[in-house]
């Protein structure tokens, strides 16, 4: 019997597959639990569109954030803190703060569909320029220029 899966299932595939498998094994077993549903001809073809949407949401996301890793290397994501009169930083720049600016340039739907990874090993709290990797998913990395300034 031919069935499309509804969630993964460990030795038979994944959410989204159509698979054949025996007819007890699907009448006794899948159906019941709600794991598959019969793969009729219908079935099938919203299958094939839901794929299709899917893909097309996905090629729009990578292409945002691809444009949004572009827009960060090529212009410094500025930060500004209290300095004190001899120099002295009285804040820091931490990963949350730059993936919050990151994610403020980005649509609901890229923030739904994307994780934001931020190597930074020390938080940021000399005034200046510093270079950060950013991963945002889909296999897409930049490195960026976050600068520290005064306040002014």
């Amino acid at each position: 019997m031919k069935v499309i899966l509804l969630q993964d299932i460990k030795g038979i595939g994944k959410k989204g597959e159509i698979k054949n498998v025996s007819d007890g094994h699907a009448k006794n077993l899948l159906l019941p639990k709600g794991l598959v549903k019969i793969a009729t001809g219908q079935a099938t073809h919203i299958l094939g569109v839901q794929k299709e949407s899917k893909e097309k949401q996905q090629a729009a996301v990578e292409a945002e954030l691809k444009a949004v890793a572009k827009a960060t290397t090529e212009q410094p994501l500025p930060f500004y803190t209290k300095v004190g009169k001899h120099g002295e930083v009285f804040d820091s720049i931490t990963k949350h703060d730059i993936e919050e600016a990151i994610k403020a340039q980005l649509s609901p739907m890229a923030l739904e569909h994307s994780t934001i990874k931020i190597d930074l090993e020390k938080r940021i709290k000399a005034l200046g320029t510093h270079e950060v990797e950013v991963h945002f998913g889909h296999g897409i990395t930049a490195k960026i220029t976050v600068t520290l300034e005064p306040e002014q």
